[in-house]
């Protein structure tokens, strides 16, 4: 059961909390935030079809550069690694921009919108301070040596590809919401996050309650973080949040 309270309850408050910040603001505060309208095409459908071929084509340029087969890496590490290691990752996420050009689709349909940026920007580091100290509240640190170390090369370079990784969800959820309404389009990812961590704890010999509280808790967590993206309509906020709770998780080790 440590895995509970180290790793799946700490996520879900570090998640958990920030968002409901940002029901508070919209609900006491909404003209604070950007507004931004979606308009839904004609034939849905057709459009979660691009979208699930874009997604097959992210998953085909990241076999290409897995294999060396993109921008080489200079030999040294410094800011010109870091701008090769960045322009890669716009490369293996170009599907999404290019259906988007192809479909003539606004960047408000991945839920990216630079109207009032800076509020965004400033909620997502109150959130990322918010978050992460909740998570560290289970994990032994504070979130000021997390924010610190948000600003090493060997993290720093991650942010584009986590925040990259944000887009492409969205872009997803968006067509999938338009297929098949919101409810669904929350749940079928939910589901599918809660799945994916069960062979994991079966090879690792997990009892079968552990097993299940923590598909609950995956499910709750997905569930909380697409509902309130929803709500926003925005990925900026999320990835700053997304990017330095990553790093309190170690995912980047």
């Amino acid at each position: 059961m440590e895995s509970l309270s180290t790793y799946f309850l700490p996520v879900l408050l570090g998640y958990g909390i920030p968002c409901l910040l940002w029901y508070l603001l919209s609900k006491y505060k909404p003209s604070v935030w950007p507004i931004i309208t979606i308009e839904k095409p004609e034939k849905p459908g057709r459009d979660l079809i691009y979208g699930l071929l874009a997604v097959f084509g992210i998953l085909g340029i990241g076999q290409l550069w897995s294999a060396g087969l993109l921008i080489p890496y200079p030999s040294s590490k410094g800011t010109m690694s870091v701008i090769v290691h960045w322009l890669n990752n716009l490369i293996i996420y170009s599907p999404v921009f290019i259906v988007l050009f192809l479909r003539k689709q606004s960047l408000h349909t991945i839920f990216l919108g630079f109207k009032d940026v800076p509020v965004k920007l400033v909620f997502g580091g109150l959130s990322a301070i918010v978050g992460v100290e909740l998570y560290m509240v289970f994990n032994g640190g504070h979130a000021g040596t997390i924010l610190t170390k948000g600003l090493d090369y060997e993290n720093i370079r991650n942010f584009l590809p986590v925040f990259l990784e944000g887009v492409a969800l969205a872009f997803l959820f968006v067509r999938l919401k338009w297929t098949v309404g919101l409810k669904w389009a929350i749940a079928i990812p939910a589901i599918l996050f809660s799945l994916a961590h069960i062979p994991r704890a079966i090879n690792e010999e997990s009892p079968l309650d552990v097993i299940l509280i923590d598909s609950v808790l995956t499910a709750l967590v997905t569930v909380v973080v697409f509902s309130t993206t929803a709500k926003s309509r925005d990925i900026i906020w999320l990835g700053v949040l997304h990017y330095f709770l990553d790093i309190a998780i170690g995912a980047f080790n």
